[in-house]
This record gives structure tokens, C-alpha cells and sequence, in this order.
């Protein structure tokens, strides 16, 4: 299943009063999204931050603006030993046996 790190613009919103000149300080802001690839369409990329292998199903829908879309990276999966990577066989901290 592809990950994307997708950059994109998004609308700023704040409540309380503002004049005129402190609503013009308001500007698009940068948003960094990280999530599993769902589908594209002419008018935005739809991705999805969980996915349920048991039932397969998706949750944390993100459909974004391709207008809005800055940069798009795919990332690609890291299969390592290293204890600081949590393996299939359980958590790496945990340690089998009596507690000393």
C-alpha cells in the first residue's frame, strides 16, 4: 500500500475580532499530511491515516485540493533488524523471563 507525505496550502481560520488590517495578516498555511494513497481524481488526492487489514477498511479520510497540492513524496517501506524498530515477533523493549 503506497504512504505519501503530500505539502499543501490550506485555509487559515481564527476566532475572535479582528479590523480590517489585522484580517489582511491572515495568509494560507503550509500543512504537511501523511497517509496511505486511496485515489486521485482531476480535482484532488484522496488519502486515508488508518487502514484495517482485518475488515479493509479506512479511517482519517483526507481528500485534498490537487490546486493546493505544493510537493508529493512517496515513502518507501523500511524493513530493518535494529531494535529501535518494532518487529512482528513484539515490541523490542519488552524482554522474555523473570525481572531481576
Amino acid at each position: 500500500m503506497k504512504q505519501l507525505l503530500v505539502r499543501w496550502r490550506d485555509a487559515a481560520h481564527s476566532d475572535g475580532v479582528f479590523t480590517k488590517a489585522e484580517a489582511a495578516q491572515y495568509t494560507l498555511i503550509t500543512v504537511w499530511t501523511l497517509g496511505y494513497f486511496l485515489m486521485e481524481h482531476p480535482d484532488r488526492v484522496v488519502l486515508a491515516g488508518e487502514y484495517f487489514e482485518e475488515e479493509g477498511t479506512y479511517r482519517r479520510i483526507f481528500a485534498i485540493p490537487r490546486v493546493n497540492i505544493e510537493e508529493v513524496m512517496e515513502l518507501m517501506p523500511h524493513k530493518s533488524k535494529s531494535k529501535n524498530y518494532p518487529t512482528t515477533k513484539g515490541h523490542p523493549g519488552k524482554k522474555k523471563g523473570k525481572r531481576k
